[in-house]
């Protein structure tokens, strides 16, 4: 890791390493509500139509559900 983030501080890295993406993500990829809304709103200062799509139109969430309900997510992260 320490060449990774071209560091020798092991303070400095096991901080970035802890709040690296995949960390602050999850294990299970479904995103939240709150945070699809936030870019839609992002989106909408240049783009106004963007306004007028809810963000549950954007997600199919169906596949995800069946993976999850089937152990395979949590299967991929056993040791």
């Amino acid at each position: 890791m320490f060449r990774i983030y071209r560091s020798q501080d092991r303070g400095w890295v096991e901080h970035l390493y802890k709040n690296h993406q995949q960390h602050q993500i999850g294990r299970k990829p479904f995103p939240t509500w709150d945070g699809v809304k936030a870019m839609l709103d992002v989106m909408a200062s240049d783009t106004p139509s963007v306004k007028q799509i809810q963000a549950k139109q954007l997600f199919d969430f169906s596949v995800l559900y069946e993976l999850d309900n089937s152990g395979f997510i949590y299967n991929l992260y056993k040791k």
